[in-house]
Order: C-alpha cells, then structure tokens, then sequence
C-alpha cells in the first residue's frame, strides 16, 4: 500500500475498512471458512499513514491477556518512533443487534446460543486526540469459501465494547496522551531497522510507509 493523504478520521476509517474486507475476502477464498484476520494497527502521522503493525500468526494463537500485553508493546513502541497522532485498530469480534437480550452474556458465547441477535464482524478502533471513532462491519460465511457483508455500524463517541475488550481504546487513548515521542534520528533507516527487530520480537509484523 502506497503513502497517501488521508484528512480526516473518516477518510482514514473508510481506507482501513475498504483494505481490511479485501483482506478477508481474500483470506476466505485462498484459506477456507472461519479464517481469522489478524489484529492489526495502523499508524498515522497526521494525513499520512506511516506504517502498518499485524499481529503474527503465532502471537494470535496466545491467550488474550497476551495478545493484549503484545498489542500495549507495539502501540508504545510506535508511538515513540513515528509520534503518531492518530491510530485504527483492526480485529475479529461480534455484535449484538439485541443488547437488552445479550447483557448477561459473552458475545463469544451469545454468537451460539442467541445467532439471530449476534453476528462475527470486524470492528475497527479509531482513537485521535480526545475522539473516539467505533466502527463494526457485520458479515456471515457464505458457500463456498465466500462472505455477505452488511452494513457498517458507526458509533461515534463512546464505544459499545463491553468488559475486558473495553480495555483496547482505553489503553489506546492512554498511550497517545502519556507516551513522549523520540526525537527524528539523523539515520532514519537503521532507527527503523531496529524498531522492526523490536516489533519481531514482542509479536507483530510491521511494514513502513
């Protein structure tokens, strides 16, 4: 993918989403139903997307208080190299059309026992400044090796994230106030070379823009 000029939060929502249902789509069709995508940020510096950070095929078999541990790393240590001031977050979750029905239960586990009021979607994280932008993207499998989209739900504001994945944009939003920026190196490839090893080891996959 190729430096562009992004604006806008929405402009940067609507790249993220339109990449990410290629991706899956993609995955469907070369791997089979029930592929995952990986967790997936991507970093902005102003109107510009600078990198792209995706969780590894190994670090998405951990547990989530792992995944999430890694996800902290990454969005510190990308914080301090590109001062970024704007981050999506990208990942697999489910939403629930009937929330008075699923309150008392996991999605995870309302996806089975109620299907008709929760469906596997992609959600995307979009924290810049104070705002806070959620966006899910509903689909279901089709046959064969296929998927029928939906319509986005938008959620400006406050996310409808409930329990431990509430901890995400929360996290995201502390790390873009606290976390200081590193001065530009006068060798900006080996600075970069060695943010990616840095990256490699804690879990995630970077590409530089």
């Amino acid at each position: 993918m190729s430096k562009s000029l992004f604006a806008t939060s929405m402009d940067k929502l609507a790249l993220v989403i339109g990449s990410s249902v290629r991706v899956k789509d993609e995955t469907v069709r070369e791997d089979g139903i029930g592929e995952d995508i990986p967790t997936t940020l991507f970093i902005w510096a102003g109107a510009n997307l600078r990198a792209i950070g995706q969780m590894s095929g190994t670090t998405m078999q951990k547990g989530h208080e792992l995944r999430f541990a890694c996800t902290v790393d990454a969005m510190v240590i990308l914080r301090q190299a590109l001062c970024m001031d704007a981050v999506t977050m990208v990942a697999e979750g489910y939403v629930s059309s009937d929330p008075i029905l699923t309150s008392d239960i996991s999605l995870e586990k309302a996806f089975v026992k109620y299907p008709e009021a929760v469906k596997e979607c992609l959600t995307f994280t979009h924290i810049f400044e104070d705002q806070v932008m959620f966006v899910t993207k509903p689909y279901r499998y089709a046959v064969p090796r296929s998927i029928a989209w939906e319509d986005e739900m938008f959620l400006p504001g406050q996310t409808i994230m409930r329990g431990g994945n509430s901890r995400y944009p929360l996290m995201m939003s502390k790390i873009m106030k606290e976390v200081r920026c590193d001065e530009a190196p006068l060798d900006t490839e080996t600075y970069l070379s060695t943010i990616d090893y840095g990256l490699g080891r804690i879990g995630f996959n970077v590409t530089w823009l």
